[in-house]
């Protein structure tokens, strides 16, 4: 049996099998994965979900949300902050490189 593990880059996926052989597939649209918001415990409107094209930059919103004698200070990718932590208002790119997958951005209190 041949094992195979991928990356994305861009339009193309390169697939490299454990015989040592590296294959790419190019399909002419860049793979795109969708960013939700969640307040994690504050209150606050929720932005509708949007969809990013992979190697491309979006800027994370600010202090959208509130939560009695607590402050928003950063993003997570983990609900309990051991994910990938990205500050307010900041520039981000490639938070997935799995095309159609969703990535939920946590709020982290302080």
């Amino acid at each position: 049996a041949v094992k195979v593990g991928g990356s994305l880059s861009g339009t193309t996926f390169k697939i490299t099998a454990n015989n040592s052989k590296t294959y790419s597939i190019t399909n002419g649209k860049k793979a795109t994965y969708t960013i939700k918001y969640n307040a994690n415990g504050g209150i606050g409107t929720i932005p509708e979900s949007f969809s990013v094209d992979y190697d491309s930059d979006f800027t994370t919103e600010g202090a959208i949300f509130t939560r009695d004698s607590y402050v928003l200070s950063e993003w997570n990718t983990s609900a309990g902050g051991d994910g990938t932590a990205i500050a307010l208002n900041s520039s981000v790119r490639n938070l997935s490189t799995t095309n159609e997958a969703t990535v939920t951005l946590y709020a982290q209190w302080k």
